[in-house]
Parts: C-alpha cells; sequence; structure tokens
C-alpha cells in the first residue's frame, strides 16, 4: 500500500517521498490516523479502507493464535 500511495501520488501531500508513504500506509493500517495525511480521491479512500480493515484483521488473527497456543497447556 505504501508504494501504492507513492507511486501514484495519490494523497493530499505534494511530492509524496517514500518515507512519508511507508508512514501513511502504518498509520493507516494500525487505525491511528493522525490526518497530516490523507487520501484525496474516492478510489483512494476506499483503498485506505480496505488497509485498515486487514490491518484489524491481521491484529485480530495475531491475538486468537497467542490465547489459542496459551489456552494449550491448561
Amino acid at each position: 500500500m505504501a508504494y501504492i500511495s507513492w507511486s501514484w501520488g495519490i494523497c493530499s501531500v505534494e511530492g509524496l517521498c517514500r518515507i512519508d508513504s511507508i508512514y501513511h500506509s502504518f498509520v493507516t493500517m494500525t487505525t491511528l490516523g493522525y490526518g497530516d495525511i490523507f487520501p484525496v480521491s474516492d478510489l483512494t479512500k476506499m483503498l485506505a479502507t480496505g488497509q485498515t480493515l486487514v490491518g484489524m484483521f491481521m491484529f485480530e488473527i495475531v491475538i486468537g493464535l497467542f490465547l489459542s497456543k496459551s489456552n494449550q497447556g491448561h
């Protein structure tokens, strides 16, 4: 997603560099949402929403695996 943000130039910051793209991707995936860089078109808003959902599901999977491993010992 960081590469898409950087290569398409789809965010609110003119001349988005690679580091800014990685930052935006991380902030979006972790649902922090600082608001300093944000998507500007409908397509990019949908991509950011999808990335947020993927980030939440990844977190839930890690927590679920951790809990299932901790319950196996009992």
